[in-house]
């Protein structure tokens, strides 16, 4: 495999959202049709095609290297789908997951609890899971960074307005919510445990 990253395109962004594309290009239904419209090259297309006219899948297959149709009745999502055929990345950039629907946005969130190669990102949020390890955390222009234990975790935090030094924190606790990285990064030092990290700015009216 030449790249160890990709971005996967769920669903077209927001006006105000700006795609960052590293690594190979997956398309993932309606973000297949996005993608190609746009005149991105994919390395896979993949879903249902049920969110698009399927005249417009000439212009996808014409823009990705493979297309994977799949069947509209199944037991998986079309992203879950495509999860299952990216085994060879390290790291996965997924945009389009956040907003919309609830239940889709629930859904991409046990994803992230099951595979922490899985960064989600919008226009205002960076989601993304820590396992156990010494962690540099750039601010990357977001505001707020926000820590969340998805089993209790013992953890030390510098750089940041709020540090912490080997505080327990358990998965009901909301206290970490809403802290900032004073410079350019901080250091986060997570000893046992794994948190869900969110970097977000305020939404812009």
């Amino acid at each position: 495999m030449e790249s160890l990253i990709c971005t996967v395109v769920v669903r077209e962004p927001s006006p105000s959202e700006v795609i960052r594309f590293q690594g190979d290009v997956i398309g993932v239904d309606y973000g297949a049709f996005y993608c190609a419209r746009h005149g991105y090259p994919m390395k896979l297309a993949i879903g249902d095609f049920d969110s698009i006219d399927k005249t417009n899948l000439p212009l996808i297959e014409s823009f990705a290297d493979e297309v994977a149709v799949l069947p509209e009745m199944k037991d998986v999502s079309d992203f879950e789908a495509a999860l299952e055929r990216l085994e060879g990345y390290e790291k996965i950039y997924v945009y389009g997951g956040l907003g919309g629907r609830l239940d889709h946005q629930f859904a991409m969130m046990k994803h992230l609890q099951r595979d922490s190669r899985l960064v989600f990102l919008n226009e205002n949020n960076k989601i993304y899971v820590l396992k156990k390890g010494e962690h540099t955390l750039d601010k990357n222009g977001f505001k707020y960074l926000s820590l969340f234990a998805m089993s209790p975790s013992l953890l030390s935090i510098e750089g940041v307005k709020y540090p912490l030094s080997n505080k327990v924190l358990d998965t009901e606790d909301t206290y970490t919510l809403s802290n900032e990285i004073l410079s350019d990064s901080c250091t986060l030092n997570l000893m046992s445990g794994q948190l869900l990290i969110i970097q977000s700015n305020d939404k812009k009216s």
